[in-house]
């Protein structure tokens, strides 16, 4: 889109560790997305990247995935809130979509994400 402001790739992103920028890079973004007449985006990648030979580690916010999950939140809540007050306070705005969100990722074990990577010629 002609004008549209460019961000960061998510793995850069990560590297900045900060879910407020996150939040507020969401934001504007839909904001953009919105004036456009859509009402969806192709964002944000959950990828949790754990092996540089995919390629496309650039679309991944980082290996951590507690740093993924918090950025999760945090694009989620920036893109569903575009518009409204900065919702600084947690919870104030937060659509019924993002209050499950936080709930499901809570709740999930992390074990299967913090496992080692499968070893050359064995099955995942």
């Amino acid at each position: 889109m002609f004008g549209a402001t460019l961000f960061p790739h998510n793995i850069g992103l990560g590297a900045a560790r900060d879910p407020c920028l996150v939040r507020r890079i969401a934001r504007a973004t839909a904001e953009q997305v919105r004036v456009t007449g859509q009402d969806w985006a192709f964002a944000p990648t959950l990828a949790v990247v754990r092996d540089d030979r995919w390629g496309r580690t650039y679309e991944g916010f980082s290996e951590d995935p507690a740093i993924t999950r918090a950025y999760a939140a945090a694009y989620v809540a920036g893109l569903q809130n575009a518009g409204e007050d900065d919702g600084e306070h947690e919870g104030e705005n937060e659509d019924r979509s993002v209050r499950r969100l936080r709930g499901v990722l809570a709740t999930r074990s992390t074990s299967s994400a913090t496992a080692a990577p499968p070893r050359a010629g064995t099955r995942a």
